[in-house]
């Protein structure tokens, strides 16, 4: 815990079960963002290459409270890393479908987000064929700062495992 509670805390382990058919799993992770505010979470095992953030509004904070620094944070980072195993599990027993559909849609190559593009990154993520593909296909909500990593999976630049 840090003394200044704006202080970003990085590469803090975390770990999370969760439970399937086949019995309860322990999924590896780390924190590579958390501030009051906003906490990341990266998942290491089973699965790898794939993170999710999330963000407090700053009107929504609590007078007086840590918010992701403290305990809620760590409840937090645990779902998160339940979410990012759900999200790696649907793609590891997918893959071969995805990348067959995948090839036929038009999700293209963008750049990372930063402050010139911003704009054209939610619009080319939040319309067209490319939406389509995670919202019809995923049983679950894949985040836009998430989409490109489960792209950059399936085109096989990066290893799930």
């Amino acid at each position: 815990m840090s003394d200044t509670p704006d202080q970003p805390l990085v590469n803090t382990s975390v770990v999370a079960d969760t439970s399937t058919q086949e019995g309860t799993i322990e999924i590896e992770g780390k924190i590579i963002l958390r501030t009051a505010t906003d906490i990341e979470v990266e998942i290491i095992s089973p699965y790898r290459n794939l993170s999710k953030a999330m963000h407090r509004p700053y009107f929504a904070r609590r007078a007086g409270s840590l918010d992701y620094l403290g305990v809620e944070g760590e409840q937090m980072a645990e779902t998160l890393l339940q979410e990012l195993y759900a999200i790696g599990h649907f793609l590891d027993a997918n893959m071969v479908d995805l990348k067959e559909i995948l090839a036929l849609v038009d999700c293209g190559n963008f750049p990372d987000i930063n402050e010139d593009n911003v704009r054209e990154y939610f619009k080319h993520w939040g319309m067209g064929d490319c939406y389509q593909f995670f919202d019809e296909l995923f049983p679950m909500g894949i985040p836009i700062d998430t989409r490109p990593q489960v792209l950059e999976i399936l085109k096989g630049r990066k290893s799930l495992k």
